[in-house]
């Protein structure tokens, strides 16, 4: 019995040595393990880009240069949003049309694909990289 009321009494008088408790009880020390953990940070990925032209593809009647985009997308193994600059045709319009699915390698491979025929690929490689290209 002595034991057991012994060392709460010696920590108890440590800490208030120590200066970490001033008045409190025991009970009221915070442990470790409930402390707030901090957040990780989403650090935006390595993109490139790679453009991609059929031969007898049919272009866009207008004369009007692309229109640059900041596509949204979200990194598989983190789940972290980030921002992609794109450029799209002039003569896109709408939302596009969007597949996702499982590539070779372990990739992820997300499609965006308009009706006017522009489609662009992400590819998500197993490091965390960007590959996006575009077809023409």
């Amino acid at each position: 019995m002595i034991r057991t009321t012994l060392i709460p009494a010696l920590v108890f008088a440590m800490l208030g040595s120590l200066g970490m408790v001033s008045g409190a009880s025991a009970a009221s020390v915070e442990p470790s393990c409930c402390a707030p953990k901090p957040v990780e940070c989403c650090a935006p990925p390595c993109i490139s880009y790679r453009d991609h032209h059929k031969l007898f593809a049919r272009k866009c009647g207008s004369c009007a240069p692309p229109v640059k985009m900041v596509m949204v997308v979200e990194k598989p193994c983190t789940n972290c949003a980030f921002e992609v600059p794109v450029c799209v045709p002039a003569c896109c319009e709408g939302a596009p049309t969007v597949c996702s699915h499982p590539g070779i390698l372990g990739r992820t491979v997300v499609e965006y694909e308009w009706c006017c025929g522009f489609r662009i690929r992400m590819v998500f490689t197993r490091c965390g990289d960007l590959i996006v290209h575009s077809y023409y």
